[in-house]
């Protein structure tokens, strides 16, 4: 017979596993993931969704802030990076990618705009076309700046690539969250498109973080076939996701009131109103974020059968308009 007991706690205690579909991660000035030094080599897209914490414009920044690079140190060649510019440097406020030959030659390009928005996501892209060279994307659409005259992938190097501040000096962190990096070995833009919310695996796709799932507390899951997971240095998973629609903000919500109680091996859930059923979802799932009961369209009163899940620990969750709203863990014995 089973005994099933229900412990309300906060999302960062369940052992082992940190996970939510759909999260993203959390920079706040000291935090980075190393991402390794193999999964850029012959790139030939790098695009994520950003959040600034701060509202970043040309009087805003009193230093570089690096949302991704990956640094030489010895030589300053090799290397790609997308950095935001502070205040006393030329272009203030915008964002550049920059790529260093292997003679240490700089090609770059820069953002149209100089100021961003603090709560909005944005979309960041940078494609590096054998024949019309480096072209940068914002929200999808093509900036004015170009380098044509750098038409190669990008090289292979011994540096890790860092995620969340200047590649292995450790400085320039970036204040913001980041979601949905993803490296590609093909061009996958060439002119104004409409960046998606959530990317997926292809023959193409050399490197995929969603930032859904940290492992043991430290480690961030590639979600491409290539396994090239990322060691986490303090950055954290949250439920905000990328983008409702582009540049939007996903404006805080006051949580839902939901009710659970278990009879025999059948849990039942109770929202208080219909507006807190408009737009959620229930889900069970497993310490591997694997789905095991959902209900897409809810009703007030909700009865969940758990008699054909194995003993182990469970995450109930509600998700109204793609955030977490409530969420309970569950040992089944």
């Amino acid at each position: 017979m089973w005994r099933l007991r229900i412990l309300l706690f906060i999302l960062s205690t369940v052992p082992f596993l940190i996970f939510s579909q759909n999260n993203s991660f959390v920079f706040n000035g000291l935090q980075y993931v190393d991402i390794g030094n193999q999964v850029a080599t012959g790139c030939r897209t790098i695009e994520f969704w950003m959040q600034p914490n701060v509202t970043i414009n040309p009087n805003s920044l009193n230093q570089f802030e690096i949302p991704i690079q990956r640094n030489n140190l010895a030589s300053n060649s090799d290397e790609f990076a997308f950095v935001f510019n502070y205040s006393s440097v030329q272009n203030p406020g915008h964002l550049r990618f920059k790529v260093n030959q292997s003679n240490g030659i700089k090609h770059e390009v820069i953002s149209d705009t100089n100021t961003w928005v603090i709560g909005k996501w944005y979309h960041v892209a940078a494609v590096l076309d054998p024949l019309n060279g480096i072209s940068f994307f914002i929200n999808g659409i093509k900036q004015r700046s170009t380098a044509p005259n750098y038409t190669q992938s990008i090289s292979s190097s011994s540096d890790l690539i860092a995620v969340g501040c200047q590649g292995n000096l450790f400085t320039n962190f970036f204040n913001g969250r980041i979601d949905e990096l993803r490296f590609s070995t093909t061009v996958r833009y060439s002119s104004n498109f409409t960046p998606s919310c959530r990317f997926t695996n292809d023959q193409f796709t050399r490197g995929l973080y969603n930032f859904d799932v940290v492992v043991n507390g430290n480690i961030a899951i590639d979600s491409s076939s290539n396994n090239f997971n990322g060691t986490v240095n303090g950055a954290f998973s949250n439920s905000l996701t990328a983008c409702v629609a582009v540049g939007e903000s996903k404006l805080e919500k006051a949580p839902i009131e939901v009710e659970f109680q278990l009879q025999g091996k059948h849990g039942y859930l109770s929202f208080k109103s219909i507006q807190d059923i408009k737009n959620s979802k229930v889900e069970v799932l497993d310490l591997l974020g694997n789905t095991v009961i959902e209900v897409s369209k809810p009703k007030l009163n909700n009865s969940l059968n758990f008699s054909h899940l194995k003993s182990g620990i469970y995450i109930l969750r509600v998700i109204k308009n793609g955030e977490l709203n409530y969420f309970k863990k569950l040992i089944l014995l």
